[in-house]
């Protein structure tokens, strides 16, 4: 029931790289209707949930809940899978059954990791603590061998070429990086709560975020070309997987390289579009069937790009980083069109996004029309009191050029279309921005 209502979100949203032929008599039923019966399934007390399959449907049903836009619901099941976990010692080869067959080993495997994965991302995009941290992993990534090459009770045969999970264990890999990254940043901005501060005992943590990001992509080089280049989407899944795990590389690369850029010091207008325009790039460089793939978790990446574009609003803005901005916030509205042909919970929000620009461009028009007005003015009378261009430009200049303050009203309507980076900020300003 839970793979049933992860799968109807899924096709709902137009997720399936391939066509998926259902059974007339279940063609509509709800996510809803499916998701209630597993959680109905589960016993009332937790700690008769015994075995596989409820670590299993409490990590579906997280990430049907992400899909649906259900943030608490995802976090109740996380936290679920998470107690459970612990109580079977997942995160421990050595006290898993010892019985189980080498598919059974591998079915563990998958799934721990792929929860690792999910409670960083969750952690990192909603600014949460990390329940599962990888130095206390002792779980070995899951083979990489297509699965009709793992027998039960023999040694897994290697079938010399290269398989899916390749690409999907090294993001796993990034994931970790993404813990390390996140746990020393969260140490730098920690802010002063009255106890002792245990960095000043283990002293500083120095790193540089450029070099392990090169690190980093030193490594993704090494990847066969099938994990680099995002080949055309076949509607074969036996093709198109790569490709997915193509295009997951890049988005779960552009937040590692959000996470980095966040406890950048001195972030100027120049160097926040600089960024959110690289990003951008990647994901209007996918195509748009694997970006309905990676489906609403990728609506969440872009919030970040959206964050930094709207603390670039709130500033000072020239004429030239306002022409930038804008810029990017029709890419992204774009990009956003690519997405909800089929999303549900982005419906509109292209639309809204444009109005929204449409509205800032109205006022920086009519802005233009003051300062040309003041520049005849001056030249014509430079010396009989009228109002100076500082005295209208409320916040000046800088070198020379004018610059101009967005007024509230017109930023009170900013967010990141769907609302989802209201509640839950990406970023938080007490935490890795300034």
């Amino acid at each position: 029931m839970a793979a049933c209502a992860l799968s109807a979100a899924r096709t709902r949203d137009g997720a399936p790289l391939t066509t998926v032929r259902r059974a007339n008599r279940h063609e509509h039923t709800s996510s809803e209707t499916y998701y209630a019966a597993a959680r109905d399934a589960f016993p009332d007390e937790l700690l008769a949930a015994r075995g596989l399959h409820y670590l299993r449907a409490c990590a579906l049903l997280s990430l049907c809940c992400i899909q649906n836009g259900n943030i608490e619901a995802m976090n109740l099941h996380l936290g679920q899978y998470m107690a459970l976990s612990n109580i079977q010692r997942l995160h421990d080869e050595a006290h898993w059954p010892e019985n189980i067959t080498n598919i059974e080993k591998e079915e563990r495997r998958r799934l721990f990791w792929s929860m690792y994965t999910l409670d960083v991302y969750s952690s990192v995009v909603w600014n949460g603590p990390f329940h599962c941290q990888e130095a206390h992993a002792k779980v070995r990534y899951p083979v990489e061998l297509d699965d009709e090459l793992i027998a039960p009770d023999a040694s897994p045969m290697d079938g010399g070429k290269t398989c899916w999970l390749q690409g999907w264990n090294f993001t796993t890999d990034l994931y970790r990086v993404l813990e390390q990254a996140t746990t020393r940043a969260r140490k730098r901005r920690q802010p002063s709560n009255g106890m002792f501060a245990m960095r000043q005992l283990f002293g500083q943590d120095l790193y540089s975020g450029d070099s392990i990001l090169q690190n980093v992509m030193d490594i993704y080089h090494l990847l066969p070309a099938v994990f680099r280049e995002i080949s055309p989407v076949t509607g074969d899944r036996h093709k198109d997987i790569f490709g997915f795990q193509a295009a997951n590389i890049q988005a779960t690369l552009a937040l590692l390289r959000m996470v980095f850029f966040s406890i950048e010091e001195n972030q100027n207008v120049e160097r926040k579009c600089d960024v959110a325009n690289e990003l951008l790039s990647v994901f209007h460089s996918v195509p748009a069937a694997y970006l309905r793939a990676i489906s609403t978790p990728l609506i969440y990446h872009l919030g970040s790009i959206g964050q930094i574009l709207g603390s670039v609003m709130e500033g000072l803005l020239s004429e030239n980083s306002y022409q930038q901005v804008r810029m990017m916030l029709l890419s992204m509205a774009d990009l956003l069109e690519r997405l909800e042909s089929g999303l549900e919970r982005a419906a509109g929000a292209s639309r809204d996004l444009r109005k929204q620009v449409d509205k800032i461009e109205e006022y920086m028009r009519t802005q233009r029309l003051i300062l040309d007005t003041l520049d005849m003015s001056r030249n014509v009378a430079p010396n009989e009191g009228i109002q100076t261009l500082d005295s209208v430009v409320a916040d000046g200049f800088e070198s020379g050029v004018p610059q101009f303050q967005l007024p509230p009203e017109l930023l009170v309507e900013w967010m990141w279309p769907l609302d989802l980076t209201q509640d839950y900020p990406l970023f938080p300003a007490n935490e890795f921005t300034q």
